[in-house]
């Protein structure tokens, strides 16, 4: 496990090509594991499934899965920290928007580090 927290100002980001990064974070994983893979519905963040958490807010209209932007909590002192894609529910991703007003730090898989990139060219 690596323990990561948000990256502010990247709530309505989007790849050049569009692609939303919950996808990019799919396709990049399904890469590096050789199989296809589907986006969890676990969300490391508040540590409750997708159904948890729309039983517990039936009043949210959407609930899923979003690419959120993360660094690794050991490496946000550095010069230049990596930001990387994780999946969490969009609730934890609008509620954490900058890491510097509101620190909210949480365990990921190592694996599930994917390195954002805004295209494949980069």
């Amino acid at each position: 496990m690596t323990s990561v927290l948000h990256k502010g100002g990247t709530k309505d980001s989007e790849r050049k090509n569009g692609e939303t990064w919950i996808n990019y974070w799919q396709r990049k994983m399904e890469e590096k594991l050789g199989y296809t893979l589907n986006i969890p519905d676990y969300c490391y963040s508040c540590k409750k499934t997708l159904a948890q958490i729309k039983k517990n807010n039936p009043k949210l209209k959407t609930v899923e899965m979003v690419g959120a932007h993360v660094y690794e909590w050991i490496m946000m002192c550095s010069s230049n920290p990596i930001n990387y894609i994780v999946p969490t529910c969009n609730i934890c991703n609008d509620t954490y928007p900058n890491s510097q007003e509101s620190p909210h730090v949480f365990d990921v898989p190592s694996v599930y580090l994917i390195e954002a990139k805004e295209s494949d060219d980069d």
